[in-house]
């Protein structure tokens, strides 16, 4: 969690909870998702990136969506730390043809 100390400091502050379990359980289910978007697939899950909003803030993750019976603990991933980031939103310009 060194490498980006001001953000999970934020957050703590922003949520008020102090132990990653408690933090990690508020990034999970308490916080507001503004974009997910799933990455890499493997065979029991998928890796999908997540955007937050804290306080008019918008913080990265990464996550995993289980795609099986199996459950993340189950399969030994853990929660990335050194990857939560600050964001700022960008616009893209999509063509789509019917």
């Amino acid at each position: 969690m060194e490498d980006n100390i001001e953000v999970i400091d934020f957050l703590k502050e922003a949520s008020g909870y102090n132990t990653d379990k408690d933090l990690l359980d508020w990034i999970l289910y308490s916080a507001k998702t503004v974009y997910s978007e799933i990455g890499s697939s493997h065979r029991w899950y998928d890796e999908k990136n997540v955007v937050i909003n804290v306080n008019d803030r918008f913080i990265s993750y990464n996550w995993y969506h289980m795609t099986g019976d199996s459950s993340v603990s189950d399969m030994d991933l853990e929660f990335d730390w050194n990857a939560v980031r600050f964001v700022e939103p960008y616009e893209v310009t999509v063509t789509k043809y019917r």
